[in-house]
């Protein structure tokens, strides 16, 4: 004969809810002599082994299913296959079968028995269920008294059996022992339980353990209050438990901003890496650029000191020829005067033509004042090469002439125009 009617198996759920509905249903399942196992505290120091003993000694297994004890039975919960429910639901399957579980839905959203994935959808799916959800405790404890009526036949003969022996049992407790419960203020039905356990002295309780208390139908708070001997010891040991249980959750916060701390850390210090790398190779950039640049300068000097020998004599006939020819007619609108340029292309008269970069902008123009062609040009241009510095630009677009001269003043310079393309020598700007 088993010691206990059924096991009770659930998930605590989140801030105990669910536990704590399941504890009231359990009490129900006592209050009309149904013998329950429940973790009513949870279990520490040999788990496994108390588990498989309480599922042993139980004649039935009942499941309140819900949304998370399924993901637990399953192997997938936070715990992975260290599940203390997984545990439970595996070995009951071995020991008991699946023929003795009783289901009991607690969530609306469960009621649907094709969510019932893993283990739980394996051996209960097919099975009629309870719903436990939406009603009283004692509703869902008369309705899992009668499947465990069912499932053990001559249950309520045995139950009245139990009753009345248990009110026989009541008078050989040791005198000691019923002044003992009497002095912490607990009923004569726990003298009826600890008979059938096999306390029957008071020496017996010190071989008792609070769990075991607990499975005999006492409430945890009783069962503290029998071994301790007094409600003061009670209430101060359950103070000590909520102290404890403040104090790890405390820790457990601490612990969790120390690595939140130390994650945002961890980033920053990725950040900065980063930003690093990308500095340094933006700086390695920089100096490629800076030395094509040079490079092609050190060309283009090279180039002209050897065409300006050849070319000079000749520049200077044609040069002369060009300043005699511009000088015979000033174009209307012309502000600026171009002479001596290696090319007639560049050489001529220019008028402002708006502005570009903050400054005016010039094109060539002919003789009766339009835009001159090929388009030729003075533009001044904010250095973002040659090291950053600003500079003037005189460029024919379609031949190819460029020169350049360095600096930010307001108008074209006269003289220090440097040749960058064809066309040496460079010219000499003045204004009209």
């Amino acid at each position: 004969m088993s010691k206990y009617h059924t096991f009770c198996t659930h998930n605590w759920g989140k801030n105990r809810r669910n536990h704590e509905e399941v504890v009231a249903i359990a009490g129900e399942l006592q209050r009309i002599g149904v013998a329950t196992w429940i973790d009513e505290e949870e279990m520490s120091g040999r788990v496994t082994a108390t588990m498989c003993r309480g599922i042993d000694d139980s004649a039935t297994f009942t499941v309140f299913i819900t949304e998370e004890y399924i993901t637990k039975v399953a192997g997938t919960g936070r715990n992975k296959e260290r599940d203390n429910c997984l545990k439970e639901f595996e070995y009951a399957e071995s020991r008991k079968g699946s023929g003795v579980m009783i289901a009991v839905v607690m969530e609306p959203t469960m009621s649907d028995t094709s969510k019932w994935l893993g283990p739980v959808g394996a051996n209960l799916s097919g099975k009629m269920h309870i719903r436990g959800w939406g009603r009283t405790a004692r509703e869902v404890a008369q309705e899992v008294a009668n499947e465990v009526e069912r499932l053990i036949p001559g249950f309520r003969a045995r139950q009245q059996d139990a009753t009345q022996a248990d009110a026989d049992a009541r008078h050989s407790v040791d005198a000691a022992l019923a002044a003992h419960i009497a002095s912490v203020s607990l009923t004569g039905k726990v003298e009826a339980h600890l008979h059938t356990f096999g306390v029957e002295l008071l020496k017996d309780l010190h071989s008792c353990t609070e769990q075991e208390l607990v499975g005999l139908g006492m409430k945890p708070m009783h069962a503290r209050r029998l071994l301790k001997g007094a409600d003061g010891d009670a209430e101060e040991e359950e103070a000590k438990l909520q102290k404890r249980s403040r104090h790890a959750e405390a820790e457990a916060r601490c612990q969790q901003e120390a690595a939140a701390a130390e994650e945002w850390q961890r980033q920053e210090r990725q950040c900065q890496e980063e930003a690093a790398r990308r500095h340094r190779r933006d700086e390695e950039a920089a100096a490629r650029l800076c030395a094509v640049q040079q490079e092609w300068r050190r060309q283009q000097v090279a180039v002209e000191t050897q065409q300006q020998p050849q070319a000079a004599n000749q520049d200077s006939r044609q040069n002369a020829g060009k300043v005699a020819a511009s000088s015979r007619q000033q174009p209307p609108d012309a502000v600026l005067r171009v002479v001596g340029a290696g090319r007639d292309t560049v050489n001529g008269y220019y008028k402002v033509a708006g502005s570009l970069n903050g400054k005016r902008h010039y094109l060539k123009i002919g003789d009766g004042g339009e835009v001159a062609a090929p388009k030729t040009e003075i533009y001044w241009i904010k250095g973002v090469m040659f090291f950053g510095k600003s500079q003037w630009k005189f460029v024919s677009v379609f031949t190819g002439e460029m020169y350049s001269c360095l600096g930010n003043s307001a108008a074209p310079p006269r003289s220090g125009w440097n040749v960058v393309g064809r066309g040496a020598p460079a010219p000499t700007v003045t204004p009209c």
